[in-house]
């Protein structure tokens, strides 16, 4: 949907700016979608949401200018060190569960959370981002939602999301699965669910057998393997009802799982130990014009890119 650059703001500082695909532009969804995403970014704030510093349009391109983050995504980091210690995987979650907890004080839910949408700070923070699918948890549509015509992304969906019965609305259990997929995938290095076609995938979430953690994380010991089950219940009503419940959760798990070797910090400076941003770095004001052309800024990366297949290597 978009390409992110790395930018400077008219305070000098290095941004993040989000620019709506010009193909794009004309399309009233993907508009309203990237719009929503700005509103929220700019009025929700929390030390584990990334935020943003201005959006608008020129020229008919809608942008984003947010906060950078440049430690990569958890996606990325995942990819080149295959799974996380149980007691970073924990750490991660924790800063995760507590952006849910404040997009669901705002009466949110984000509806696509993934390790694609979850950023690292060189310090080892986590903060969530992409909110172009959040709406909020009051006053939805109900309908049914084919299987072809879901909202989120197939590895990372609850049940609720591909097939909604009348009366039944989406709330803060959907991200609570979603996070649940993503505790199973830094804790055992893949999503639980695989598959080689989507269908396979989605019709997994809504009818597979949850895998037991300890089949390959054995040191996740009962406690968090529990927790990731209970996540990924299919009924929303067997989940846990809040992120608040969740950390309280993990909270009673403190001490009893063994110490990481190394933190999230030490993994991200041994990928990336040169923490220097790229130079020179555009000098692109956020808020006036877009005066240089896309090949004249810096890429950060593609949005909205296709999930990758677990059953694939990475590159």
């Amino acid at each position: 949907m978009g390409v992110v650059y790395l930018a400077r703001a008219p305070d000098g500082a290095a941004c993040a700016l989000k620019v709506l695909r010009e193909e794009y532009s004309q399309l009233t969804e993907l508009r309203r979608r990237f719009e929503r995403e700005a509103r929220i970014a700019l009025s929700v704030r929390h030390p584990n949401l990334v935020p943003a510093i201005d959006a608008g349009e020129v020229e008919g391109r809608l942008y984003l200018a947010s906060e950078l983050v440049d430690g990569g995504t958890l996606k990325s980091l995942l990819q080149t060190v295959g799974r996380l210690a149980p007691a970073l995987a924990v750490a991660v979650t924790r800063d995760v569960l507590s952006g849910l907890s404040a997009l669901a004080r705002h009466h949110l839910v984000h509806r696509d959370l993934k390790p694609h949408n979850v950023l690292l700070e060189r310090s080892g923070r986590a903060r969530v981002t992409d909110f172009g699918l959040a709406r909020p948890t009051a006053g939805n549509p109900t309908r049914y939602t084919r299987t072809d015509q879901f909202i989120g992304s197939p590895y990372y969906v609850a049940p609720e999301q591909i097939v909604r019965a009348p009366g039944e609305e989406v709330d803060a259990r959907c991200d609570l699965y979603a996070l649940g997929v993503q505790l199973y995938e830094c804790l055992c290095g893949a999503p639980p669910y695989g598959g080689h076609s989507r269908l396979a995938v989605l019709e997994s979430h809504l009818h597979g057998e949850v895998p037991d953690v300890r089949a390959l994380c054995p040191e996740a010991g009962d406690g968090l393997a529990e927790l990731v089950s209970a996540l990924l219940e299919k009924k929303p009503d067997a989940r846990p009802p809040t992120p608040e419940s969740v950390l309280a959760r993990l909270d009673a798990l403190a001490g009893s799982l063994p110490p990481a070797p190394e933190s999230i910090a030490e993994l991200l400076a041994e990928r990336a130990p040169e923490k220097a941003a790229p130079a020179p770095l555009t000098e692109l004001s956020v808020t006036s014009r877009l005066a240089a052309s896309d090949g004249d800024t810096l890429p950060l990366g593609e949005l909205d890119a296709a999930p990758q297949d677990p059953t694939q290597s990475s590159s």
